[in-house]
C-alpha cells in the first residue's frame, strides 16, 4: 500500500452527499424524513435535492418516534399538574 492510498483512505470526508431528482410530493416527504442540505428548484414540479447519504434513517425515525412519545407524556403530565394546582386553588377558596 502506497502513501497516496493511505492519505486517500484516511483523508476521506465522513459526509456523503446524495443527489436525487424528485417531484413536489416526494420532496415534501423527504423534507420530513431526511437530512436535506440543499434544494434546487428546476421547475414548478421538479427539484434536485442534496442530502446526507451516510445516515441510518431507520434509527433516526425510531428516535423521532421515541421523542414524540416522550413529548406526549410530558404534555399529559403538565396537564395533570395544572389540574392538580387548579383543584388546590378551588379547595383553598372553600
Amino acid at each position: 500500500m502506497h502513501l497516496n492510498q493511505l492519505c486517500g483512505y484516511f483523508g476521506r470526508s465522513p459526509d456523503i452527499i446524495k443527489t436525487e431528482n424528485v417531484n413536489r410530493l416526494t420532496l415534501e416527504q423527504l423534507l420530513v424524513t431526511r437530512v436535506v442540505n440543499n434544494v434546487i428548484k428546476i421547475n414548478d414540479d421538479r427539484y434536485v435535492i442534496l442530502m446526507n447519504g451516510n445516515l441510518n434513517y431507520d434509527i433516526i425515525s425510531k428516535l423521532i418516534l421515541i421523542y414524540l412519545n416522550i413529548n406526549h407524556w410530558i404534555k399529559q403530565l403538565n396537564l395533570m399538574l395544572l389540574l392538580l394546582q387548579l383543584l388546590q386553588l378551588m379547595l383553598k377558596w372553600k
